[in-house]
Formats: C-alpha cells, sequence, structure tokens
C-alpha cells in the first residue's frame, strides 16, 4: 500500500476545491491503485475526502512569529529585510511537537507518506498565502518528495510571503501551473524559485474531473427541462470576492447584463452556484432574482448537488457569465464560451490565466470598465461560436491533462515508486 499525504478541501462546500480533490485522486489512483491518503481539512466531517481518505487531519501550521520589540522596531524603519524564517519554522516544529498531542499523530502519518501531494488551488497569494509555506517546508523538513499541483499564483506583494515562499518552495519537486506565462513568471522573477524546480504548465486538475448527472429529485422538474434541453445560459456570482462584499449598484450592472443576454438570445437563465461557503453564492442568486424584472424568468439551483454534477450542468449550458474560476473552466473544458468579469487582481490573475491556458481568446472583463460602459459584453463572439471553436478548447483541455500525466509520472520515476502507469 502506498501511503501519500495530501493537501485537501478545507470541508466548506466549494465546488472548485472539491473537484479539485475528487480529481487528484482519481488521478493518482491511475497510478497507485493501492493508495492510502492523509488529507488536511478545515471541517473534516463535511470534507468531500472524509469517506475516501484514511485519515482527516488539520492544517499543521507554526506558532505566530512574534518579533521583538527591536526587530519591530527595525522593519517599522525599514531597516530590517528578512526574518529567519526556517529558524522561527524549526522552534515552532520543535516546541509544538513537544506540546501537542495531535500536531505527532499528523508528523507521525507525515514520516510513513512516500510523498506529499499538494492538490491544486490558487492559493498563493496575499489573500490566502500563510496557509502553506510551513506545509512545505514540513515535507522537506522529513525528507518527503513534494508534488505541487496545479497552482495560479499571484499576485503576491507581500515581502514577507514572498520570503517563505522563496524558503519553502524550493525543495519541490515539481510545480503544475495551471495558466500560461502568469504564474511562472511570478514564480521566476518575484519568488524567485530554483532552477532545480521543474516547472510545468499543466492546466487545471478538474479537467480529469468526471462530471455525473445530478439526482434530479433534488432540483425542481421545470429547472430539469430546461437544464435537459440545454436552452439556457448559467449565471454565477459570489457576495464577496474575498477583498469586498458587492453593493447593491453590483447586482444593479448584473441585472442589466443578464436581461440583456436573455432578451438578446432567447435563453434562460440558469444560476449555477459554485460554492456554499459562509458566504454562499446562493445569496447573490436572490439578489438577482429580486430585482430581475417579472418577464425574466430566472432559475436558481436550490441545493448542494456536489460538483461533479455541477459540472454536468456546465456542459449543458450555451456559455456563461460569472466570476468564479471553476465556472469558466467547466463551462470552456466543455466546449462553452463564458463571460469572464473580475473585481480584484486576484480574479483577474485567475480569470486571465484560465482564458490564457485554454488558447481562449475572449478576455475577461474588468467590473469597473463594464460599469462605466467602456467595454460591452462579447455577443458576437457567442454567436459565432461553432464546432470548431468548442473543439479547440475540448482539445486545448485533454492536452494539458496529457501534460500532468507525464509530468506526474516523472515524478514517480524519479522518487524511485514503481507502479504501472497507464
Amino acid at each position: 500500500m502506498t501511503h501519500v499525504f495530501m493537501s485537501g478541501e478545507n470541508g466548506d462546500f466549494n465546488y472548485g476545491d472539491q473537484g479539485m480533490a475528487l480529481a487528484s485522486v482519481d488521478r493518482l489512483r491511475c497510478y497507485l491503485p493501492d493508495l492510502s491518503i492523509t488529507a488536511t481539512a478545515g471541517y473534516p466531517k463535511t470534507s468531500v475526502l472524509f469517506p475516501i481518505a484514511k485519515k482527516i487531519v488539520p492544517w499543521p501550521q507554526p506558532k505566530p512569529l512574534r518579533l521583538t520589540w527591536i526587530q519591530r522596531a527595525l522593519k517599522h524603519l525599514r531597516l530590517l529585510q528578512t526574518i529567519n524564517l526556517s529558524q522561527h519554522f524549526e522552534k515552532s516544529f520543535q516546541e509544538t511537537y513537544a506540546q501537542d498531542e495531535l500536531f505527532r499523530a499528523t508528523i507521525m502519518d507525515l514520516e510513513k507518506a512516500a510523498f506529499v501531494f499538494d492538490m491544486g488551488h490558487g492559493g498563493i497569494n496575499d489573500i490566502f498565502g500563510r496557509i502553506l509555506p510551513y506545509f512545505y517546508w514540513l515535507s522537506h523538513r522529513l525528507n518527503k518528495p513534494l508534488f505541487i499541483s496545479g497552482k495560479s499564483i499571484g499576485p503576491i506583494t507581500d515581502t514577507s510571503l514572498i520570503d517563505a515562499y522563496r524558503m519553502s518552495m524550493k525543495h519541490a519537486h515539481t510545480v503544475i501551473l495551471r495558466d500560461a506565462e502568469l504564474s511562472k513568471q511570478i514564480l521566476m522573477n518575484t519568488i524567485k524559485i530554483k532552477d532545480s524546480v521543474r516547472l510545468v504548465e499543466a492546466g487545471d486538475d478538474t479537467f480529469d474531473l468526471a462530471s455525473v448527472e445530478p439526482d434530479w429529485s433534488k432540483l425542481p422538474t421545470d429547472l430539469k427541462k430546461t437544464i435537459v434541453s440545454q436552452n439556457f445560459f448559467a449565471i454565477q456570482w459570489r457576495p464577496t470576492d474575498y477583498t469586498k462584499t458587492f453593493s447593491f449598484e453590483v447586482y444593479e450592472l448584473l441585472v442589466s447584463q443578464i436581461t440583456k443576454l436573455n432578451s438578446h438570445f432567447g435563453l434562460q437563465p440558469v444560476f449555477v452556484p459554485m460554492s456554499w461557503e459562509s458566504r454562499a453564492d446562493i445569496a447573490a442568486a436572490v439578489m438577482l432574482d429580486t430585482m430581475l424584472p417579472e418577464e425574466t424568468r430566472f432559475l436558481i439551483i436550490p441545493t448542494n448537488i456536489g460538483a461533479r454534477a455541477t459540472k454536468w450542468i456546465l456542459g449543458q449550458a450555451q456559455f456563461g457569465l460569472g466570476l468564479s474560476y471553476h465556472f469558466h473552466i467547466w463551462l470552456l473544458s466543455q466546449g462553452h464560451p463564458s463571460i469572464g468579469i473580475y473585481t480584484n487582481p486576484y480574479y483577474q490573475v485567475k480569470i486571465t490565466g484560465a482564458f490564457r491556458a485554454l488558447g481562449y481568446n475572449m478576455p475577461p472583463i474588468n467590473l469597473v470598465d463594464l460599469s462605466q460602459g467602456t467595454e460591452t459584453l462579447p455577443l458576437t463572439v457567442i454567436e459565432n461560436w461553432d464546432e470548431v471553436e468548442s473543439s479547440k478548447l475540448i482539445d486545448s483541455a485533454t492536452r494539458l491533462a496529457q501534460t500532468w500525466h507525464l509530468a506526474f509520472r516523472d515524478f514517480l520515476k524519479d522518487i524511485g515508486i514503481v507502479s504501472d502507469t497507464p
């Protein structure tokens, strides 16, 4: 049996994270059919990996870095450029290992692992970036090969984070990047990753996520009829972009765009939630439903149906308009055009990278430009969409997935794991 320590999804019903976790397990099992997994999660019992993994453990994290008053003064005067993070991580490791039984058990699981697998996500940036450096450092401290999968990186300007990733990522064997050029340039020019680390642009982990038809007993009959007919376009939005909560004026703008699309194409808008986190997408759906004119019949997927069924539904849509990364990925990788709207640098990097990786030539739109009337929805692109354009996207997703598999096979070969490779 091959034991793998894997970063997992948090357990808060984010379908993109669920999809990456499930697809990663499917990918690993292609090569390691006797796979045993220990995975991380914030909420173990609601993690999509709970019925799959042998064990779910909390994310290992260091103790807070406490600067002396001298260090704080020097930092304030910009005379303290760097902190010895490796020393801080080691001290934190020793103290936590001595005091925390759960942490000791997690380290024992790490020690048993043949390698550490960090599943895909967009966590290396100023918003979420403090979760991973210690995890990467632990892999090296315990002499475990590290495979970092499916990342979009940035924006990252926090110097302490840059230092943390520079120190911890240099020990990785392979880093898979899910966009074209954007993340690679940040790794090379900002984080200054070592030449010994293999950088491979191979798209998103969920290209290998098998979709499944929803359990229709959980959904209204008229919603099923519309989705099966494929006479609809998909809508997605969130109450927050992780840096701000959206105003009433943003929803007014979205209502005008949805109304325009409905009138122009004669297709029904269907809201497809991508997350049921604490600030769930369904809250945005309710706002839109309330504000849309009565003649615009607006359908909403009203309950948690999971990542695989959501991907299947997006595969039936004519096109989509939304914010979330995987909303676009699951449309494009199944051959459907998507209108990306971004609201901050975080989403700009993610959506631009997704479009570029697949060779999709419609750039995402800045919400500010849309509100000021300097940008309009690309209606002619959708009007002229055909099987040729659809096939290009599907072929791109297939090629990128194949690139991932080649990189992973090389990783297994280099670390000496013998397995049958398909």
